[in-house]
């Protein structure tokens, strides 16, 4: 919605200002030392939820807070007002606010939801919504007997959503769980027939190459393609994930990628991420990797890179990999040195070509089904903004559209959790 003056039919609008009570001269700030000093059981408010616990109380009812600071005012997504209860401190980031007039809290919280703060904010990097401009807030305030209709459908609808979204996050975390599944049985033999005994060995054994990047960085628009750090993922190299250097590309020749090669992430702000690879693809345009990762070839005819990307993924090489990540100023990371002992166990190569199908082709439904979790995930997000447009034009608890049916927060679930799929044949 946004801030035009309109309303359904025998609904009345008035300004933020003539439905609330504006409690914000009750605020008092903490800063961050006396906090620490008074910390004790009752919540301490800030602009967008709860940002700590203090010994003192100033509000001891229900009330609307409404970000003042620092709230996400232009993200429609996400919600822009919350009730608190009971025994509370608020600090001067939140608007404070008491439903009059015969009003319900709910009510003024769930429209504030609503709002196109294009016009009523002020500010870019940190936006800021002062009291003057929330006064002249338009509200379409439904007749009385109405109010408390709207908030509970309202919740009512949310409830339903929000247990579809559990849900769908409890199979994000199951899709995780046998994705980590059909990695350990692929390199435990479990995944496709054994044909003999595999050998050990370590990587710097086999490799021909294990080489760091071009150390200088990125110092142009356009120009020879060079990957970012961040283009290199678990198992998922991002071809388009590039900056780019100047000068001719025969200047770089010796830090280009090829077909088949595997690049390992050498530094990263986060654990999870060192150590961790992906396969070039073919038809890649040419395009140099940075000194933050670790290019790796292997002969095909005794490990694929296909497979060596499964092996380093998952079991003893991962494992290895994190016992030698080390962290230096927030960067934390393991060198070619490291990379050279890292312990594989290779099967044959016809046995490798079939664990690598048998991986790829149970990788394929579980990317499937987690793009379809996520479009489902969005589609929450839409429909909790469509229950709220919908509440607020009157259509969703009003006696004039009693047979108009209920935004509908039943989802389609692509397959059952996967957890209990078998990853043995």
């Amino acid at each position: 919605m946004s801030g035009e003056r309109t309303a359904p039919a025998g609904w009345d609008i008035a300004n933020l200002d003539d439905v609330v009570e504006i409690l914000d001269s009750k605020r008092i700030p903490v800063n961050a030392k006396e906090r620490e000093a008074r910390v004790g059981q009752i919540p301490y408010y800030g602009a967008t939820g709860q940002v700590g616990w203090i010994d003192d109380y100033l509000f001891d009812e229900e009330l609307v807070l409404l970000g003042e600071d620092g709230a996400p005012f232009l993200e429609a997504a996400k919600p822009k007002a919350y009730i608190i209860r009971g025994k509370s401190w608020v600090n001067n980031h939140a608007h404070v606010l008491r439903a009059r007039n015969g009003i319900p809290n709910g009510y003024i919280k769930y429209y504030l939801d609503t709002v196109d703060y294009h016009e009523f904010v002020t500010g870019t990097t940190r936006l800021k919504l002062n009291q003057a401009a929330m006064r002249r807030i338009p509200v379409p305030v439904a007749p009385q007997e109405e109010r408390a209709r709207i908030v509970a459908e309202i919740e009512k609808q949310f409830s339903r959503l929000d247990e579809a979204v559990v849900s769908l996050k409890r199979i994000k975390v199951n899709l995780k769980r046998y994705k980590a599944a059909v990695l350990k049985a692929a390199v435990e033999g479990k995944l496709a027939p054994t044909g003999g005994p595999w050998k050990r060995a370590g990587l710097g054994d086999i490799a021909t190459s294990i080489r760091n990047g071009y150390s200088k960085k990125p110092d142009a628009e356009q120009g020879t393609r060079i990957f970012r750090i961040s283009a290199v993922r678990p198992m998922e190299l991002d071809a388009d994930d590039v900056r780019y250097l100047s000068g001719t590309p025969g200047k770089y020749e010796p830090f280009f990628v090829e077909p088949g090669d595997v690049l390992f992430t050498r530094y990263n702000g986060s654990r999870d991420y060192v150590g961790v690879c992906a396969r070039v693809p073919a038809n890649l345009p040419p395009t140099v990797y940075p000194d933050k990762l670790i290019r790796v070839r292997v002969p095909g005819s005794i490990l694929l890179p296909e497979f060596l990307v499964i092996l380093a993924s998952t079991g003893r090489a991962r494992e290895y990999v994190e016992s030698k990540i080390r962290t230096t100023a927030g960067q934390s990371g393991i060198s070619g040195g490291d990379l050279k002992s890292l312990p594989l166990e290779i099967p044959c190569i016809a046995e490798q070509h079939r664990i690598i199908a048998e991986v790829e082709r149970r990788l394929s439904v579980i990317e499937e089904l987690e793009v379809a979790v996520e479009a489902n995930l969005t589609r929450a997000n839409c429909l909790r903004q469509s229950i709220l447009a919908r509440a607020f034009a009157g259509k969703l608890a009003s006696h004039a559209m009693k047979k108009t049916p209920d935004v509908s927060c039943d989802f389609p679930i692509a397959a059952e959790s996967p957890s209990t799929y078998r990853t043995t044949r």
